[in-house]
């Protein structure tokens, strides 16, 4: 047997009564429909018609009713079977079954009694169920005509909608098009230019140029052209920072498409900007070359190298204690040599060299130390002659010495440093004999010349010693390495900015003089066979000149007037007298 499962219970259904169930179901579904209770409010009447026609039936039982009552169940039933062959009216059809089914109640009604009255009304009934769910069956099949046919008129609309639909975006589809053709043909606006007219061509470039880097205007741009170049003063919009246009003067460069070098230094206001232009172009015409001519006939009045803006020879000071500073390959020793040939021509030059490749080549020229001995034993020397000369000035009356000058020109400071610290026992007297020299040698005409690489005073390599650099108060700086070194280089003047020259071999020997303003000077130019062209002079320490035509104890009287403090010990290793000599000579003085 065929069973199921209840979907609330396990307890198993056999399959007819489910089909039984679902049948009651739907008839009753049926029942509650508007048709349905049309049809059970039609029942009620024709059964009491059915009840009076049986009664009366009875009461006229005669053939005629009998005969009348079969031709209407053929006439009716015919007319019936026809409406169903046909696809009548549900209507109409069942009208006529309906007329056979109550003609063939009373029929059996007039023929007998008894059962068959109940046979004639069950044939009743269940003709008008019948009926009713034919109704219904019609009803519900015209219903489903009408929904097919709504369906079809919905998608009719469907389609008119969507042909609809796709005529709106075919025409959206064209306007795009259009609107594309028409910003495609259309001109194209010019790019904004800054107005550029009443300005110099200079002028109108850098303008340019500026703003094709930053897409804003300068606020200032003044131009003074210069016979290597020009210079510029340029004002930057608040907007726009300093160091921002620093880093990105490059691709204002490219944009000039400038065949030279741009230096830039900071302007009095924070929003401002100094620019100097080297022409590649006027550069060679510019001679640098040193020849003797350039030595002025004033001792004092010293030229050192031109002005790159104007041209014109730059002069300094050849008796003030000097700073030259430079990192590797900036050309500072050779920059010096315009410097040493005034001196040299002057008066004389002593050169200490820590590194001895500039001494190579002045040593047929004037006195140079290299060796480490002979650099120690000179910054003796050099005290001694600064002592000396104070008692030839006392006898003489003079507050300022009145003889040549001797310029005593340290190269490479930071490695002349190295040398007297490396002498342990001897290194403190003589670190403080050379800084007596920087500061009290000048008034008795011995200057000191201090150049370096390294200009810092601290540290354990440091290029200069921090209480003689106060007493530089002239000072030259080529190219240095930051900020630091160059506060060190140019002191107060240090926003020139000598960190910031390029590092390039064509910005050799140029560099920014203190107190000359932010003004790029580049020096002459000495190769080595200029400098073996001087006269051949060495220096000769004034004691030493005299120590032939006198005796020990002139020697010794001479010393010990100088250093009244000084033991016997040291004066026999100042002047090479045995110390046994130097003590037998001392109770004499």
């Amino acid at each position: 047997m065929d069973f199921e499962k209840e979907s609330t219970g396990a307890t198993p259904v056999p399959a007819w009564a489910r089909r039984s169930r679902d049948a009651a179901t739907n008839v009753a579904a049926a029942l509650r429909t508007p048709g349905g209770i049309t049809a059970t409010v039609a029942l009620l009447p024709a059964t009491l018609v059915t009840g009076c026609a049986n009664l009366a039936a009875h009461e006229l039982y005669t053939w005629q009713a009998g005969v009348a009552a079969a031709a209407t169940v053929l006439g009716a039933g015919f007319l019936g079977v026809k409406g169903l062959a046909h696809k009548w009216s549900p209507a109409a059809t069942w009208t006529f079954l309906g007329t056979s089914a109550v003609a063939l109640d009373l029929s059996v009604a007039v023929i007998g009694g008894g059962w068959t009255d109940v046979f004639a009304w069950g044939a009743f009934v269940a003709a008008s169920l019948g009926g009713r769910l034919a109704y219904m069956h019609g009803t519900s099949e015209k219903r489903a005509k009408i929904r097919s046919e709504e369906a079809k008129a919905e998608a009719i609309q469907a389609k008119v909608t969507l042909s609809t639909l796709k005529a709106q975006t075919e025409q959206i589809n064209a306007q795009l098009k259009m609107a594309q053709l028409a910003k495609a043909t259309a001109p194209v606006p010019e790019p904004y230019r800054p107005k550029l007219d009443g300005f110099t061509v200079e002028e109108a470039a850098l303008r340019l140029a500026f703003w094709d880097v930053h897409k804003t205007e300068l606020l200032l741009c003044e131009i003074e052209p210069t016979q290597t170049g020009y210079t510029a003063t340029i004002g930057l919009p608040g907007t726009l920072p300093r160091d921002q246009v620093r880093t990105q003067w490059d691709k204002i460069s490219t944009a000039l498409r400038a065949q030279g070098r741009f230096v830039l230094a900071d302007g009095r206001m924070t929003n401002e900007l100094k620019v100097k232009f080297l022409d590649a172009s006027m550069k060679s015409t510019v001679d640098v070359t040193w020849n003797p001519g350039l030595i002025s006939s004033d001792p004092l009045r010293m030229s050192i190298g031109i002005d790159t803006e104007t041209g014109e020879p730059v002069h300094i000071y050849a008796d003030e204690r000097t700073l030259i500073c430079g990192a590797s390959g900036t050309g500072k020793s050779w920059s010096a040599r315009a410097m040493m040939a005034h001196a040299h021509h002057h008066g004389d030059v002593v050169l200490l060299d820590g590194k001895g490749e500039e001494g190579t080549v002045w040593d047929s020229v004037c006195r140079v130390c290299i060796e480490t001995d002979d650099i120690l034993d000179m910054i003796d020397e050099l005290h001694s002659e600064m002592n000396e000369r104070k008692m030839i000035m006392r006898k003489r009356g003079e507050s300022v010495w009145s003889g040549r000058q001797l310029t005593a020109v340290v190269d490479e400071g930071q490695v002349v440093i190295a040398l007297i610290a490396s002498s342990k026992k001897t290194a403190a007297a003589r670190m403080q004999r050379l800084r007596e020299l920087s500061s009290l040698g000048r008034s008795r005409g011995i200057v000191l010349w201090w150049a370096t690489q390294k200009p810092v005073m601290s540290g354990q390599a440091p290029g200069i010693d921090n209480l003689i650099a106060p007493n530089l108060l002239q000072r030259f700086s080529l190219r240095v390495a930051d900020e630091q070194e160059a506060r060190t280089a140019l002191d107060d003047c240090a926003h020139y900015g000598p960190n910031l020259i390029p590092d390039d071999r064509s910005m050799r020997g140029h560099g920014y003089l203190k107190g000359f303003g932010p003004t790029l000077i580049r020096t002459w130019t000495l190769d080595d066979a200029a400098v073996r062209s001087q006269d051949v002079r060495k220096w000769t320490s004034t004691g030493a000149a005299s120590s032939a035509g006198t005796t020990d104890a002139d020697r010794l009287a001479r010393y010990f007037s100088v250093h009244p403090e000084a033991s016997g010990r040291a004066a026999s290793r100042e002047l090479n007298i045995p110390e046994a000599t130097v003590r037998r000579l001392r109770k004499t003085l």
